[in-house]
Formats: structure tokens, C-alpha cells, sequence
């Protein structure tokens, strides 16, 4: 074989097997370690890896192939080790050719090294290290399309024919070090999806209402543990690949299993559908169930997602109201939903959550000037018309989506339920809606967050934050406005990003361990009994317990723990005072005693935003903290700060 030939044969080999050693090391050092190791192993050729500094200007060795015995009396003879020296690349024209032309360049080794010593001792070293007549072919090493430095490979043999085979070298190192690069990243996003689900485990196992997830065949695919408790096996794994058929009598389980494939078929969702039930001690019982079509990232149908809630007791209620108008009316008042009665097109019934929702006073609905129309956005209209006529035909009519137009001329999404029935001795259109604005939006987010779990959890927290607060209604939006304040306040403080994200997510679910507090407790309207308040007191050990098992990126569990916590030490439950209480419990805690004060509550009017100003400019020192209730100050009285709006990073 000609000999040029078998150079060039060898070093192609060569490059090809060190290659093949570094693909899959995900550690950077570890890449270059095991380049330098097999050129050393080689007799042959040596290499150096040379690194940009950070400012992008020289050029530092990272490792080099040079004997080992040769580099310690080169070292030893200029008085400092190799890698220290760094090459500037505005006083090296071959250099500067590779890193900022990317160019490929054969010289002389001394050249090269010549960048690296004084003069008076460069014959010296290239002389101890045998490079008096080696040739180098230097070539630029990239990391995501950036060249990172050079790759400099050495030998007395290399040719300018060689050079194909250097760069392809350096573009192996590259993909190795892509590739670790990726691994990286891949390990990051794995812990933070284990996380995640963690959290979103945690949070569903301790709801009331019963959550699953069913493939295109209604099997079941995962649940929380209420939903495993009401079909009476232990554990959620043991519903995993059964259906309804499993557990229900077969015509109830067909019933589950129809409503399942329409929304399959149809991509359409069930929202709030009351629907009998049989729990395994043979009860009959009502479920008020939500199911909506899970998505794949391509947009397909692979299953659906239920939520479902036990209004057995709730219905009876209903039962027992139906029998008096006044049971009703009272209901009615207190109902989340709006509801209204329309006797020809005419409205002579609505309750207190129509004029909140609608913007309209009571007076305004009832005169019989007023077109009912003029609630329904004009895309809605046709589809309330056609509702109507199939009422009047004797016909039932499904809850079905529609639009409403408030006096504002904002648009709101609803479900609206209407029945016809007697009353007074005439029939009438009974409405009941329901404001599902929020819901949609968060229907939305939900397609998004199929593709991205992190947003998903955000939108979960949110959710468990609705369901405390709609158990207690007269707080309704407290844990967002307190969230809010908490994080403007810590941006005033100059607290870091990281923090201040910290405390919205504390502060999103601080109220969390109220969920185990009865409802009739946190909306009574008068003042609460010792024994009650005790029981109120409670909520952030339940909290606490409840996510003090999940592994957050910040001390959630503390801060929500630590919320009610005065500097004092006369807060609760533990009893902490000034350094022992977190500073992010700190800010929480301002937050929440401003918008408590400010909002109103059962059992007394809103005191308003200067009474709970004073309150805590009175105990600045005392029960909070100065620096906190400084920033709280300047917000509101220099900056005009109001709840709804942001003044944080």
C-alpha cells in the first residue's frame, strides 16, 4: 500500500474508533479526558483541546495529549504549568484564522506553541517536547452551531490531505458534547416532571371528589383514591385496565359506557351531569360528573378525563326545597348559579347572582320594557330561540353551552339547564346557569398542558385554590389577592425571582387545609365559638401534612406551615417567633391579615384597606415583621397599588 495512502488509512481509523469510545459520555471533562487517554495510547499523534475564555478573547488549553515526563520538564523549565498560559487571539493570526474565520490550517507545531512562550525559550520546549518538526492541523471545535475553541492534532506524518479526517474528528467531539449536553437537559426535565407528578399524586389522592382518567375503551388508566374507595377495592392500581362493567350492574355500567363513547366519538364534553350511582354496600347515591375529551399533542381523542362529586345529600335537599317556594327562594339566593324564571319571554324571577354576574339590578330585569334577548350575544340567540320552541313542544332539552353579554357588553361563557314547570297556575322557563368562563379558559389551558405537565400543575393549584374557596364563598379570590400583595411586596423587598415564584405558589394554596374544615363553619355568619375557631386554627398543620411530602424547588410546605406565625410569638400552631419564621411566611402573613381585613367575611363587613393599614403599621415589630410592613406601606400609599392588577416581576 502506498504509504501516503496508509497514513491517511490509519488516522481515519484511528479518528473513527476514539469516536466511537467518546459517543454516550455525558460529561464534558470525561469527553475530553478520553480523547487525550486514546491519543496518548497511540504513539502516533497527539492532540490539544483549547477552550475560549468567557470573554471570547484567548484561548486556554483544556487537555493535551503530551507525554506526561516531557510536559513536567517543559513545565519545569518555564516555571508555570501549560494550562495556565493563555493565547491571545488578537496577537495570533493562525489563531485568529480558526476561532473567528473558521478556518482549517496546517502549520508547523512551533508556530502554534510559539503563541504560548516567550521567545527566548520556545527552541527550548518545542526541542524537550520533541515538535521540532512535527506539523499540526488545527481546526475550530463548535457546540450548538458556536465555535467553543480548537482542536489542534499533531504528527510527524499528517499531510494537508489529512485535514478532511481532522475535521470530522472535531465534528465527533462536537456531537459528543451535544449529545451530553442533551442528557443534561433530559435529566433536569425528568426530575422536574417527577415533581410534578408528585404533587399532582398528592393533591388529587386528597380530594373529596373523584378524579380518573379511561382510554377510547373506558378502561381505567389511573384515579385518585376516593374513586377507588366509592368502586371498594384498596388501592387505585387495582381499577387499572377494568371498566364500569367491573364494579356497576350492567345497565347502569352501559349507561357510563354510552355517555364515555359519545364523547369519543364526538369530541363533545359532559359538564356537570347529575347521574345515579350504586356505591358497594348497595346504596343508591347521585354523582354530579364532568368529562371531558383527553388529547394527544396531534390533537387526537385518547381517552376521556372525569371528575365527578357526590350530591347525593344535595339532592335530597333539592327534593325537599321543590316542596315550598320559600325553601326555594332561599336556595335560590344563596345558589352560586345564576337562576331566573322567564314567563313569556318575560323575566319575573332572578336571584342575586344574576345582577352580580349580569351587571343589572333586579328592578332592571323585571321591567316589562326589558328584552330578555338582550342577555344572549347575538351568536347565542338562534340556539335560545330553538331551545324555547322545543320546550314548548312538551320536549326535554340536554344543558347545552351558550354565550351571555353582561350590561358591560362582555361576553360569558355558560351552561344553562331549563325546564318547564307550573308556577302560580302557568307554565313557565325555569333557568339555571352556570358561569363557566374560568372553566373554559382553564379547558383550554388543560389541551396546553398535555404538552407541557409544568403548566398543567399551575393550572391544578389553581384549581385545588377554587375548590377551598368555593367551599367558603364569602372568601371567594382571597388566596389570589393575598398572592398578589404577598408578591409585590417581596418585589418591593428585593427579593429574587425564584422566591418571589415560591411565594406564589405558597400563597396560591395556603388556605389549602381548609378543606377539612366544614363548610357550615367557614361561612357562618356569626362569630365563631372557641371550639370552632380551634378547629379553624388547624388548617395549616393539615396543609402542612398534606405537602410536606412533595419535593418543591422551594420550602412550600413551611411557608404555607408558618403563614399565621407572628414575630412575637404568639401565632400558630407552633408558636415561632422573629428568625425562626421564614421570610416568605412572613410576607404571606402581611398579605393575608391586608386582604382579609379589606374583604368582606361571614360574620362582619369589610373593614376596609385603611383599617388594615393601621393594623399593621400598629404591630410594625410587634406581630410583623418592619421591613415587610414597610414595602406593604409604600405599595399602597405611594404606588396606588389594587389587588386585581400586577406590580411584580
Amino acid at each position: 500500500m502506498d504509504t501516503a495512502l496508509g497514513d491517511l488509512v490509519r488516522i481515519i481509523q484511528f479518528t473513527e474508533n476514539v469516536s466511537v469510545k467518546i459517543h454516550g459520555l455525558f460529561d464534558e471533562e470525561e469527553i475530553y479526558r478520553t480523547v487525550r487517554d486514546e491519543f496518548v495510547k497511540s504513539q502516533r499523534y497527539s492532540i490539544s483541546i483549547l477552550l475560549l475564555t468567557d470573554d471570547r478573547s484567548k484561548l486556554r488549553i483544556a487537555e493535551t495529549s503530551l507525554p506526561l515526563e516531557k510536559l513536567k520538564v517543559a513545565e519545569k523549565r518555564v516555571g508555570q504549568k501549560l494550562k495556565d498560559y493563555e493565547i491571545d487571539l488578537n496577537k495570533s493570526g493562525v489563531y485568529n484564522q480558526v476561532i473567528r474565520e473558521g478556518k482549517t490550517l496546517q502549520v508547523n507545531i512551533s508556530t502554534t506553541i510559539g503563541k504560548l512562550f516567550p521567545e527566548p525559550i520556545l527552541h527550548v520546549i518545542t526541542k524537550i517536547l520533541g515538535y521540532e518538526n512535527k506539523l499540526s492541523i488545527l481546526t475550530p471545535l463548535s457546540r450548538h452551531r458556536k465555535i467553543i475553541g480548537a482542536v489542534g492534532v499533531s504528527s510527524t506524518e499528517l499531510a494537508e490531505y489529512f485535514i478532511p479526517s481532522v475535521k470530522n474528528f472535531a465534528l465527533h467531539i462536537t456531537n459528543a458534547l451535544e449529545m451530553s449536553d442533551k442528557q443534561t437537559e433530559q435529566k433536569r426535565t425528568e426530575k422536574a416532571l417527577k415533581e410534578e407528578r408528585n404533587l399532582l399524586r398528592t393533591l388529587i389522592d386528597n380530594l373529596p371528589d373523584l378524579i380518573y382518567i379511561k382510554d377510547t375503551m373506558s378502561r381505567f388508566v389511573t384515579s385518585n383514591i376516593a374513586v377507588a374507595r366509592l368502586m371498594g377495592v384498596t388501592t387505585p392500581d387495582e381499577l387499572v385496565n377494568k371498566t364500569d362493567f367491573d364494579f356497576y350492574p350492567h345497565e347502569l355500567a352501559n349507561k357510563y359506557f354510552s355517555d364515555e363513547q359519545e364523547i369519543i366519538r364526538t369530541g363533545k364534553p359532559i359538564i356537570n351531569q347529575e347521574e345515579p350511582n350504586i356505591d358497594m354496600a348497595g346504596k343508591n347515591r347521585w354523582l354530579s360528573t364532568t368529562k371531558v375529551p383527553l388529547r394527544d399533542v396531534h390533537g387526537k381523542i385518547i381517552g376521556i378525563v372525569g371528575i365527578g362529586r357526590d350530591i347525593t345529600e344535595h339532592r335530597k335537599v333539592e327534593e325537599s326545597l321543590r316542596e315550598s317556594e320559600e325553601k326555594f327562594r332561599n336556595l335560590a339566593e344563596h345558589s352560586p348559579n345564576m337562576i331566573f324564571i322567564n314567563k313569556k319571554g318575560k323575566i319575573i324571577y332572578a336571584n342575586k347572582r344574576c345582577e352580580e354576574i349580569m351587571g343589572y339590578e333586579r328592578v332592571e330585569f323585571f321591567n316589562s320594557n326589558f328584552d330578555f334577548l338582550t342577555l344572549i350575544a347575538p351568536e347565542s340567540r338562534n340556539l335560545i330561540k330553538e331551545s324555547f320552541t322545543t320546550h314548548m313542544k312538551g320536549e326535554e332539552v340536554l344543558p347545552y353551552e351558550y354565550k351571555l353579554i353582561n350590561k358591560k357588553g362582555k361576553k360569558i361563557d355558560a351552561i344553562i339547564t331549563s325546564k318547564l314547570i307550573d308556577y302560580e297556575g302557568e307554565r313557565v322557563l325555569l333557568g339555571i346557569v352556570t358561569d363557566i368562563t374560568e372553566f373554559k379558559k382553564t379547558e383550554a389551558q388543560l389541551q396546553h398542558t398535555l404538552q407541557k405537565l409544568r403548566k398543567a400543575m399551575s393550572g391544578i393549584i389553581r384549581v385545588i385554590a377554587f375548590t377551598v374557596e368555593t367551599r367558603d364563598p364569602y372568601t371567594a379570590g382571597h388566596q389570589r389577592r393575598a398572592t398578589n400583595l404577598a408578591r409585590a411586596i417581596a418585589d418591593e423587598m428585593g427579593l429574587s425571582k425564584e422566591q418571589i415564584d415560591g411565594i406564589r405558589v405558597a400563597g396560591v394554596i395556603h388556605d389549602l387545609g381548609k378543606i377539612s374544615v366544614p363548610a357550615e363553619i367557614l361561612s357562618k355568619p356569626t362569630s365563631l365559638s372557641e371550639l370552632e375557631f380551634n378547629l379553624i386554627k388547624t388548617h395549616p398543620q393539615v396543609a402542612y401534612d398534606i405537602l410536606r411530602t412533595i419535593e418543591f424547588s422551594w420550602p412550600i410546605a413551611q411557608i404555607v406551615y408558618q403563614h399565621h406565625e407572628r414575630i412575637d410569638g404568639s401565632g400558630y400552631p407552633l408558636g415561632l417567633s422573629s428568625e425562626e419564621i421564614l421570610i416568605e411566611a412572613k410576607i404571606l402573613g402581611v398579605a393575608d391579615v391586608v386582604e382579609a381585613m379589606a374583604s368582606h367575611r361571614p360574620y362582619r363587613s369589610a373593614l376596609g384597606i385603611d383599617e388594615a393599614l393601621n393594623e399593621i403599621s400598629q404591630n410594625r415589630g410587634i406581630l410583623y415583621d418592619p421591613n415587610v410592613v414597610n414595602a406593604c406601606l409604600k405599595l399602597f400609599t405611594e404606588k396606588g397599588f389594587q389587588f386585581n392588577k400586577r406590580y411584580y416581576r
